[in-house]
């Protein structure tokens, strides 16, 4: 009778933990994860130590289809750099003191092996963590079997250190093969195309497949929230609500002094994170200066460049929800414009993808939309 009582309390914690699942991880993909993953007797294994409540979606299936999301990276940047016998190995995640020192090991040895020989400490290895995104922590199967917090963040299961393992190794392999007769050959572009993959780095045909070819994935959190509201509702995304480079009293054009000044405006916008990489230069910021303007001076015909973006260490992005129960959004974009820059006329910008109500209530894609500053000088 007990066993039987403990049964079906099991049973019942199953199948919240299905439902839960499946409420969290969105409509498809959580349908898919909560009565697949959570059930299916393969998770759980291959997760083993682990106990798995939750499972967020089938990364096999997502790299099969891409229409299915994840709530967890499916495919993550590995990389290697060599400078002369330095090697600099990249992993998009948190990497444990042991781990790290196996990857270090074997790392050495394969670059000792495929330069022709030689002793181990003829190169030095680095392992830098949380390059080019972000996947949890790397343990070795020994942590990961300790199921304390490490090991628990450990998203891949026990082979996840062998997995990063098995791609840096190659790349080195790529890198340090016969290095002594090709060292005088290599040029900056072909050390570029050896050292950066992405996807599993497993070649440099990688590029050319098609899952690793595309632009990034939006993923489930650039549904939610699913609307973007203008607040003021007489207000356009894109529209500045804010701005320290505005005429003057006189109505003269603001002076910025290069070095020293900074340029700054405050945006109505929709959710940045509406897309992955905004179309059309993947910035949600821009700085763009004025290249040449009609004899008329309207803006429309005026062609500008873009000088600086947000990956710009002379930019910053500011972003706060606003308005009710914070669907209407804010970013904030200050500039302070390098000492060496050319002097010229000079305006901040943002562009984005925005849902809308009426695009919401019509399921329609999110449309773009873009929005610029006052002109200013920089002296």
């Amino acid at each position: 009778g007990g066993g039987g009582e403990r049964g079906v309390v099991i049973e019942r914690w199953k199948t919240a933990a299905a439902f839960a699942s499946w409420a969290l991880s969105g409509f498809e993909g959580g349908l898919v994860g909560a009565f697949r993953g959570v059930v299916s007797g393969n998770v759980r294994e291959s997760h083993r130590p682990k106990p798995v409540l939750l499972h967020f979606g089938d990364a096999n299936g997502v790299a099969r289809d891409h229409d299915q999301d994840a709530w967890v990276a499916v495919d993550v940047p590995v990389q290697v750099l060599r400078v002369g016998t330095l090697l600099v190995a990249c992993v998009p995640a948190e990497v444990t003191t042991a781990a790290g020192a196996r990857l270090v090991r074997w790392i050495k040895a394969t670059a000792a092996e495929a330069a022709g020989g030689g002793a181990t400490d003829d190169w030095e290895v680095i392992v830098t963590g949380l390059a080019n995104g972000y996947s949890g922590y790397v343990t070795t199967p020994e942590e990961y079997a300790a199921q304390r917090y490490e090991g628990a963040s450990t998203l891949y299961g026990p082979n996840t250190l062998g997995a990063y393992a098995e791609c840096l190794c190659e790349l080195t392999r790529d890198l340090t093969r016969d290095s002594a007769a090709n060292d005088s050959e290599l040029t900056r572009d072909s050390i570029a195309n050896d050292s950066t993959q992405t996807g599993s780095g497993a070649s440099p045909a990688a590029a050319d497949h098609p899952r690793l070819d595309r632009a990034p994935r939006d993923g489930i959190q650039a549904r939610v929230p699913p609307v973007d509201l203008r607040w003021p509702l007489w207000r356009r995304f894109g529209d500045v609500l804010d701005s320290n480079v505005g005429p003057d009293a006189s109505g003269a054009i603001r002076r910025v002094t290069a070095g020293r000044d900074e340029a700054s405006a405050t945006f109505l916008c929709a959710r940045p994170r509406r897309h992955a990489r905004p179309p059309p230069l993947g910035t949600y910021m821009v700085v763009e200066r004025l290249r040449r303007e009609d004899a008329g001076g309207e803006s429309s015909e005026a062609e500008w460049e873009v000088v600086a973006t947000d990956d710009d260490l002379s930019t910053y992005v500011e972003y706060r929800p606003a308005g009710p129960f914070g669907l209407s959004s804010r970013l904030t974009l200050r500039w302070r414009p390098p000492e060496n820059i050319p002097g010229g006329v000079y305006r901040v910008g943002v562009r984005g993808l925005a849902r809308g109500v009426r695009k919401f209530i019509k399921r329609e894609s999110p449309g773009e939309y873009e929005g610029y500053s006052e002109r200013f000088l920089v002296v």
